[in-house]
């Protein structure tokens, strides 16, 4: 009897140390200078430092816990930070490499002078690409991917271009890139279709047909791969594309605005 007492009294002091720490969490708002509100914030990234970017349409911002800075487009400085509207961040967390890029080009950040700075590139043929970039990500191998509407590849920066992977995307342009913990690339697509890239882009299959929104975030984990559409919610496949679980946000007439006069 004692000893089931016992027992009792250390499991009931478990959970109560448990709701404690539970308890203890907190959250703060943070805002960027001047008491604004963040415009669009649609990604982020934490760098080696602890130190969180994040992209939105008025330009890129640094928080450190203590300061927000932000970086924008300064129309003169032309090899600066392209534009304002961010699409995509990507850092390299072995060299701390911050890149950016934008509806009108990509940037790499310099750590000495503390200010981004534009990386200028031509496609592999020496043709002038296109400045409005969708989508970035990093492979383990500290090699950059590049997402267009209708081209993807990796960027060679010795001689400043991007090597692009051939595939047929006139129908369906890309939308978002994405690298997983087991270097595995996936694609994304304005209709919704997910496809998997191995081998440098050697072998590229549709892996989901995807429901007609376009892929806003993909994360992969060992045999699973989640999805987040535009307007179809999140969904979980297996990697041979077989829909698992479908979330959706349910529609609730108490919400609803029937009248703006």
């Amino acid at each position: 009897m004692r000893l089931r007492y016992l027992l009792l009294v250390g499991f009931c002091l478990s959970v109560f140390a448990l709701k404690a720490q539970v308890d203890d969490i907190t959250f703060r708002r943070v805002s960027p200078p001047g008491g604004l509100s963040f415009q669009a914030v649609h990604t982020f990234k934490q760098d080696k430092f602890g130190y969180i970017w994040m992209g939105s349409f008025d330009g890129v911002f640094r928080y450190n816990s203590k300061e927000i800075i932000q970086f924008i487009h300064n129309p003169d400085e032309p090899n600066g930070l392209p534009s304002d509207i961010v699409t995509s961040l990507a850092i390299d967390q072995q060299n701390n490499n911050i890149w950016v890029s934008t509806e009108k080009g990509l940037c790499l950040f310099n750590q000495e002078l503390q200010k981004f700075e534009r990386i200028f590139y031509t496609y592999e043929d020496g043709t002038t690409a296109k400045d409005h970039i969708l989508s970035i990500a990093l492979d383990k191998d500290g090699k950059l991917w590049i997402a267009e509407e209708n081209f993807f590849g990796f960027l060679d920066m010795t001689n400043q271009q991007l090597v692009r992977i051939k595939m047929d995307l006139k129908d369906d342009p890309l939308r978002f890139i994405y690298n997983d913990d087991a270097n595995r690339l996936w694609l994304g697509t304005d209709k919704g279709a997910v496809y998997s890239v191995l081998n440098n882009g050697e072998s590229i299959e549709k892996i989901i047909q995807g429901p007609g929104s376009f892929v806003r975030t993909i994360y992969a984990d060992k045999d699973e791969i989640w999805v987040g559409y535009e307007s179809h919610g999140a969904r979980l496949f297996d990697l041979k594309g077989n829909l698992k679980i479908h979330y959706s946000y349910p529609a609730n007439p108490k919400f609803n605005v029937e009248s703006v006069s």
